[in-house]
């Protein structure tokens, strides 16, 4: 028996909370989830969450928490969140949906797709979508930087001929970009006329629907949403979508029950899959049930979709506008699996004490470029920031580092990699080149 995984990433920082009322439109949510989900945030620092419940043909919502640390309102079903990797849901079923239409097939290579490119001949559009295409996890960096297609099919002279399932964002994200060069068209308008407005998920898209709706971005209890990167066109098949629980639980309810329409057949491809691997999918056998499921980190968000047919049918959607590193997904687990226990949420610690991040602020440069731009690590209290500007002063980038082990930070939504060593010396690691940084102090 396997079990599902039991943690959402993140870091754990910052503060605890106390909150607004919650929202709840009925009963179907056992008292013991709801104490769970206040507990979060009350206790756990989370600073909104919405968990969406479907048994035996009911839809139930239980919304907790706040859209922002400071000036927020009640989250609710309605309320907008980015949810990172779920976001490849929808990018197999734009596949899928192609497929039924006859404008691809699950076969199609990508060398139909770019003649220039002969030598990716043997990948195929199903292994890209069911991540056997033997890509490397990451996108490069380059082609995230620049937004640079080429940049993203770079990552083809990397495939290896294993056909082992090994997650792969650059696969899902060069699915999206063949999906939309064979259209003509763009990620954002195949995932809304093949998926979102067939399903009738009306607050779905790479855009929020309503910015009033919107739930703001939090790492370590601090607001990040006018720092943190967004996500560049060129990967959009991997995240960068934006929706509701509601929307998502319509979408799951319509994989329970597969009614007469014209999502259906679109559904079970994308379930059926290839060679007995659905597209996009995760799946766990448990207790003789197949659990369908997919999570995702946005920086600052994080989601969780899940969902079996068995019993009239189970699924569980989970948002949140916090990025932590805590047993949040084991409520949506719990419900999905009552063996999984639910979570105990310790209180968070407490804010860096001043004068932590001493000795690692400063402006620097890349060595042997010290003509360009300039990478600038400042104190915000809680975490350290990451501002770059060109050489005459403009801003190419502002984030709020995470930091991952003792002196060492990543850059989210990036591979990028930052430790301060021993010596003095700054190391930055970028995929899989190193550089050093020279400060300019």
């Amino acid at each position: 028996m396997r079990r599902l995984p039991t943690r959402m990433g993140g870091a754990v920082l910052a503060v605890a909370l106390a909150w607004g009322p919650a929202v709840a439109e009925d009963a179907l949510i056992p008292a013991r989830v709801q104490a769970s989900v206040r507990e979060a945030v009350d206790v756990g620092g989370r600073v909104g969450v919405v968990i969406g419940y479907h048994r035996q043909g009911r839809s139930a919502f239980y919304a907790y928490g706040s859209t922002a640390v400071d000036g927020g309102r009640p989250v609710d079903p309605d309320t907008i969140f980015e949810v990172g990797s779920v976001t490849k849901l929808f990018t197999a079923e734009t596949l899928a949906a192609m497929a039924v239409a006859r404008e691809v097939e699950l076969d199609t290579t990508l060398a139909e797709i770019w003649p220039e490119r002969r030598s990716v001949e043997e990948i195929t559009l199903g292994e890209l979508a069911t991540h056997r295409a033997g890509l490397p996890p990451d996108i490069p960096a380059g082609a995230l930087i620049g937004n640079d297609e080429a940049a993203l099919l770079a990552a083809l002279d990397s495939s290896s001929s294993d056909a082992a399932i090994d997650y792969s964002n650059a696969g899902m994200a060069i699915l999206a970009r063949a999906l939309a060069r064979r259209t003509g068209g763009s990620t954002a308008m195949l995932v809304e006329r093949r998926v979102s407005r067939p399903m009738g998920l009306d607050s779905t898209g790479y855009a929020p629907a309503a910015p009033a709706r919107l739930a703001r971005a939090h790492v370590g209890g601090a607001n990040i949403s006018d720092t943190r990167p967004q996500t560049a066109d060129i990967a959009r098949g991997a995240g960068g979508l934006h929706t509701t629980a509601r929307d998502l639980m319509r979408f799951l309810a319509q994989h329970i029950h597969r009614q007469t329409g014209g999502s259906r057949a679109t559904i079970e491809l994308a379930l059926s899959g290839q060679d007995g691997v659905p597209l996009g999918w995760q799946v766990h056998e448990q207790d003789g049930r197949r659990i369908f499921h997919h999570s995702g980190d946005a920086n600052g968000y994080q989601a969780f979709v899940g969902f079996h047919d068995a019993e009239g049918g189970v699924a569980v959607v989970l948002l949140t506008n916090s990025s932590e590193q805590d047993g949040l997904q084991n409520i949506a687990l719990h419900l999905l699996d009552p063996a999984v226990a639910l979570p105990a949420f310790a209180p968070r610690p407490s804010p860096a004490a001043p004068g932590a991040f001493d000795g690692r602020v400063g402006t620097y440069v890349i060595e042997g470029m010290e003509s360009g731009n300039r990478i600038a690590f400042v104190d915000l209290g809680a975490s350290l920031g990451y501002v770059e500007t060109t050489p005459d002063g403009q801003l190419v980038r502002r984030a709020r580092l995470e930091e991952s082990a003792p002196d060492e930070f990543s850059l989210p939504g990036t591979p990028v990699r930052i430790q301060f060593q021993e010596s003095g010396r700054v190391r930055m690691t970028v995929g899989e080149q190193i550089m050093h940084l020279i400060s300019q102090n």
